[in-house]
Formats: structure tokens, sequence, C-alpha cells
């Protein structure tokens, strides 16, 4: 009786011991996906300008300074 507990207590340790690791992976793998939605959130922001600015007949002079501006 005593034994299959401990047995029983062993299983729980590794599945928690597997999660765990399991949770640290998936972390990081949220976190480079996040990084890369933000990247692309921003570029999208800067191509959304960017089309406002033609369909105002936004001289094209201005467009590339704005342009220079965002890049740097």
């Amino acid at each position: 009786m005593i034994v299959g507990e401990i047995d029983k207590m062993k299983t729980e340790v590794e599945n928690i011991n597997t999660d765990n690791s399991t949770y640290l992976v998936l972390e990081k793998k949220y976190e480079a996906l996040i990084k890369d939605v933000r990247k692309y959130e921003g570029e999208l922001a800067d191509y959304n300008l960017a089309l406002d600015k033609h369909r105002s007949d936004t001289k094209p002079d201005d467009i590339e300074a704005l342009f220079m501006h965002i890049k740097m």
C-alpha cells in the first residue's frame, strides 16, 4: 500500500517535471512569436500610413522624407 503511494507520487513528480520543461519550451516560443508579431504590426502601421498618404495625393518627396524619418 505504501509502496503503491510512493510509486504514484514519483509518477506525479515526473509528470510535473515534464510539464515544467514543456512550459519553458513553449514560453520561449511565445516570446519569439510575440516579438515577430510586434515587428509585423509596426511594418503594417508603416504601410498603412504610406497608403493613406498615397490616397490623399501627398507629394512623393514628402513620402520619401517620411520614409527616411521612420527608417532612422
